[in-house]
């Protein structure tokens, strides 16, 4: 399963989100749902008094982990965008518009 797919299920689950987001990210809903399953499977949530399910002691150390994870392997870079690039004027040019 993909770690993306998973710290954000573990995510949402713990701020009691929905799936919406998950299927914005370009995730299918039967990978969301796979992942679900996994996830319960691993036991990293748990259901509550309350019949809702919540994070496990296990479920959040997973998902700080992944969160670290995450954060080493993103790579962000800026570049100024090429099109927009103005060649830079003499000292004595006139600028008409």
């Amino acid at each position: 399963m993909d770690d993306r797919i998973r710290y954000m299920l573990l995510k949402l689950l713990s701020t009691e989100g929905n799936v919406d987001s998950l299927e914005k990210a370009g995730y299918q809903y039967a990978q969301i749902a796979s992942a679900y399953s996994q996830i319960i499977n691993e036991q990293l949530i748990v259901i509550d008094n309350r019949q809702k399910f919540i994070l496990s002691d296990a479920g959040l150390e997973e998902m700080q982990k992944l969160a670290d994870k995450i954060k080493d392997e993103a790579i962000w870079k800026i570049e100024p965008y090429v099109e927009y690039k103005i060649e830079k004027m003499d000292k004595y040019d006139i600028f008409i518009e």
